[in-house]
């Protein structure tokens, strides 16, 4: 893998489960990372971690269903100036889907949303 020394990470779903695995890669490579998620806590947890051990990390919530949210994430990376080759990753989560679970439209808009 060629160096990440400099580069700038965006992992969405970052707080936990891959994302959280792929934000602590970024870092031990030498990325700064911005960790994106609902999950404030969580991602509390993964920048801690990240700064810990020497990496520079920064945690946005970001809901990447709402496109005003994805924009103030885009818009909070601005002063770093190291975006010239921004990594974006988001993992991609395998969804169980119930019969009745496909009877809420807002549900299956909000899973579509995200996932797709």
């Amino acid at each position: 893998m060629d160096s990440l020394q400099g580069r700038v990470g965006v992992v969405t779903g970052g707080a936990s489960g891959i994302g959280r695995a792929l934000a602590e890669a970024l870092a031990r490579e030498g990325a700064k990372v911005v960790v994106a998620d609902l999950d404030e806590a969580g991602m509390t947890g993964v920048v801690a971690g990240i700064r810990g051990r020497g990496g520079e990390a920064l945690a946005v919530r970001t809901d990447v269903a709402d496109l005003a949210s994805v924009r103030a994430l885009a818009d909070s990376m601005r002063p770093s100036r190291s975006l010239e080759k921004p990594i974006f990753l988001r993992p991609m989560r395998r969804w169980m889907i119930s019969s009745r679970l496909l009877n809420v439209p807002a549900q299956m808009k909000r899973i579509c949303d995200v996932s797709i």
